[in-house]
């Protein structure tokens, strides 16, 4: 039974809660009620016991600037800071998939997300993703699947380019590459050499 013991790890709670206050994400309950505070612009959050608990964050990573990081709820702080590992993985993927243009809202059911992205188009299902998590794979196959388009178009374009290059080529010219180009006059030899090195770099 001692050796069960020794080998249980128990997780740097506090670390991980330092690594994610870091990045902006705290564990707190979500208060049942928010008022303003009178005569003034501030608001003021109302929490009862029973109140369920969130990761919640207003970098911005995940959402939008007009809607903050939130995760689904949980009932106890025990569940919520269980989650922060998982956050801190999340969040280093999302900064990944910045370029383009993805961010993650969470719906008001405080149980599923949506995904965006200003340059792609990622479809959000009907009924939403489970988890941050989730559609950062969505996100990440769609950016996949981007790069994999423009690539593409790239190597089409330049096939288009290097066909309209040997159209208006001189036919003594086609077939012909730097080893066997004949340079007959000293202008064509240092010409050669520099075609030569150029590529060589």
């Amino acid at each position: 039974m001692a050796e069960l013991e020794e080998a249980v790890v128990v997780p740097d709670v506090e670390g991980i809660r330092e690594q994610a206050a870091k990045l902006g994400y705290i564990v707190k309950q979500k208060a049942g009620r928010i008022e303003m505070i009178a005569g003034s612009t501030q608001y003021h959050e109302y929490i009862n016991p029973w109140d369920p608990w969130h990761v919640t964050s207003n970098s911005g990573e995940f959402g939008s600037s007009q809607r903050p990081f939130r995760s689904r709820l949980f009932n106890t702080e025990e569940e919520a800071l269980a989650l922060l590992p998982e956050i801190l993985r999340n969040d280093a993927r999302s900064r990944a998939l910045a370029k383009y243009g993805m961010w993650i809202t969470p719906w008001e059911d405080g149980r599923h997300f949506g995904l965006h992205s200003g340059k792609m188009g990622v479809p959000t299902p009907r009924d939403g993703y489970d988890s941050v998590g989730d559609a950062l794979d969505a996100a990440e196959r769609a950016a996949k699947e981007y790069d994999e388009k423009n690539e593409r178009q790239r190597l089409n374009r330049l096939a288009s380019r290097l066909a309209a290059h040997e159209r208006n080529m001189p036919a003594a010219f086609h077939g012909r590459d730097l080893e066997t180009f004949n340079a007959k006059s000293k202008t064509l030899k240092d010409a050669l050499e520099v075609a030569q090195q150029y590529v060589g770099n």
